[in-house]
Order: structure tokens, then sequence, then C-alpha cells
């Protein structure tokens, strides 16, 4: 069978969707299932899959070994990154910010068992606007990895901290003008609405469901166009697609969907939801499209988390405008007849962004 099936299927059974395996794995299959599981980031997710299998199904020991190990990694990592959300929170709102803690830390509350998902850095959205937080960051310790949407706050030694301006971005003009009035509209619910971290951690201000319909799905969106996405990204809308929510909420998502011109992605999200995690219709925000979702999901296999899998990308000189550029356009043709209202505009915008952001270092 081929592997990638039984990849989906494996992912199924950590979800509670599929009770066993159509047949059991070889164990060239499961060093490949696991060398997959390090390129999706879902190590810890998918063990716990591992735990519920036949005991015929099981991976052999050494690959069992590993898996265990690097799983038990990613759960002191989360502990480790729950502790800095909270003291994180706390800096920031000693200072007089209102905030929460976008993706990460929150999302993962949305998981069966939390600590199981794998971490990367603290994303905090500051209020105050995009001059305050500048003067206040020049002022402590200097703007630092200065984009869009964010800055790096070196405030932690052992976690990366991203102070964001805004949550996201889209290249389009007139579509990022109403983005950024979407997530003006929303913000002061998002600074209120607190989480009880696992292990008595404390309490952090993550965005609700119905902001996250939004904003997660931005996410995917738009680092398809920038290396590209794994299911671990896809696996977090999983997971907020399945909050509760009313039907004027999904209501209000499919409208933000359709100004901000995302509806054809969003319909291919919804296949890939279906087919691969077994969503229940009655979670999909709208009626899946099987062609789309096919291009997206061999996107997503192709690339891994975040595109680090991806052979068609040459990063050896990505520190550079130029060579950036044609990577991004070498890489992106695809996408035109999909979304060119975004692919139209995502040179421009990468451009005026470079040479933006080192005025402002400058200055």
């Amino acid at each position: 069978m081929n592997v990638n099936i039984l990849f989906f299927e494996i992912l199924r059974v950590a979800l509670g969707r599929q009770l066993e395996l159509s047949v059991a794995p070889t164990p060239e299959q499961w060093r490949d299932m696991y060398r997959m599981a390090i390129q999706q980031t879902l190590v810890g997710v998918l063990f716990s899959a591992l735990e519920r299998l036949p005991k015929e199904q099981r991976p052999p020991k050494e690959v069992l070994l590993q898996w265990y190990m690097l799983k038990e990694h990613i759960m002191e990592r989360s502990r480790l990154l729950n502790q800095r959300a909270v003291e994180t929170l706390a800096f920031f709102r000693d200072e007089g910010f209102d905030c929460c803690i976008l993706k990460g830390q929150g999302i993962s509350t949305l998981y069966p068992d939390p600590l199981l998902r794998t971490s990367g850095d603290i994303d905090i959205w500051l209020s105050g606007g995009r001059e305050r937080i500048y003067d206040f960051a020049r002022n402590r310790v200097g703007l630092k990895g200065l984009t869009y949407q964010h800055i790096h706050y070196p405030l932690h030694e052992d976690a990366e901290v991203e102070v964001h301006v805004t949550p996201g971005h889209l290249f389009a003009p007139i579509l990022n003008h109403r983005l950024q009035r979407f997530f003006a509209a929303y913000a002061a619910a998002q600074w209120r609405h607190e989480v009880e971290l696992p292990e008595e951690v404390g309490s952090i201000s993550v965005p609700t469901a119905e902001f996250n319909r939004v904003f997660i799905l931005l996410h995917i969106y738009m680092h398809l166009f920038g290396e590209g996405i794994g299911l671990r990204q896809v696996l977090d809308y999983y997971y907020v697609l399945r909050q509760p929510a009313t039907a004027e909420s999904r209501e209000r998502t499919v409208a933000t969907l359709r100004q901000l011109r995302m509806m054809r992605f969003a319909r291919a999200m919804m296949w890939v939801m279906a087919e691969v995690f077994g969503l229940e219709e009655e979670y999909l925000i709208t009626a899946p499209d099987e062609r789309e979702g096919r291009f997206l999901l061999s996107e997503i296999m192709l690339a891994g988390n975040f595109g680090k899998y991806d052979a068609r990308i040459n990063r050896t000189r990505h520190h550079l405008l130029f060579p950036r550029l044609y990577n991004s356009l070498r890489r992106n043709w695809k996408f035109f007849i999909r979304y060119p209202h975004e692919m139209v505009w995502d040179v421009p915008f990468r451009t005026w962004q470079y040479v933006w952001s080192r005025l402002k270092l400058r200055g």
C-alpha cells in the first residue's frame, strides 16, 4: 500500500476517526512514516496512535524507541513554552499593552493532549499600533527581525518571541486593507478571551474560535505562497473547525472569507479536512472542492513543515532580495491561475517590504 495512504490512516487513528490500519505496514514503511511524521511535525500527535494500534500493527522496536524519545522531547519543549507564554504575556501587560498569544500555545489547548503538539516560537499580538510598538522595542532592545507583521523581541534565552503589530497580511492592497479592518474590529475580544494551560501553569489570552476560523486559514494560505505548509498547520485548523459555533458565527466567517477572496482556498481546505482528517460535514464551513483539494494536498506533502523539505526551493542565496524574488516567481507560477489577485501583488509586496524594513531599521 502507498505509504502516503498509510500515513493518512495513522493520522485518523490518532484523531479517533479510525480504529486501526487497513494493513500492517512493513518495517520500511514504518521508517518512511516516521520520517514523514518529522517532516510534517506530527511526531507527538501520531505517537498517540501507536499506543492504540493492535499489537501486530505496531512499528518495530527501534522505530518505536526513536519515536518515543522524540515525543518525550516534544512534551518537555511544550512545557517550557507554556511557561514562557505566561511570562511573555505578563511582561507586555506590565508594560501597558493589551495582548494575546497567536497560534502555538493557544491552539495547543484545543488538542486532546496539548503537550503532544510540536511547538515553535511564541507569537504575541500587541495593542497600541505599529509606531508605539516599534518605539518601545527600539528603546529596550532595538528593532530586530522586522517584517510587515512582526519584530523579533529577545525576551527569553530559550524561546523566541515574535511581537506582532498585526496578526497577518495579504499581498493585494485592497484585500489587505479589508483584512486589517477585520483584525481591528475583532481585536478587543481577543485580549479578553482566556484559556488555561496544562499542568496548572497559568492562563493566557488567545483568539476566539470565530477569529481563528479566518486567521488560521489565512496563516496557512499565505505560507502556501511563501515556502509551503505542513500537515501540523492543517491539523491546527481541524481543531479550530471542531469548536462550537452558531450558524450566525459561521455565516460571518464565510462573509469575511468572501471579502478577502479566499473562498477557493477554503473549498480546497474543506476537501482536505474531509478526505484526510475525516472531518464531519457539519463542521465544514463551505462545500469541498476535490480538484483544488488534491492540488493543495500534493503541495502539503511535497513541502513539509514551512517548506523545509521542498526540493524545489533553493535557499543558498535566500538572504538576498533578487535571488529570493526569482525563487518565489519560479515556485509560485502555478498559483497564478488559482489565486491571481494575490500573485499579481506577490513580487511588488515583497520588494516594498524589503526596502521599507531596511529603511525602518536604519531610522
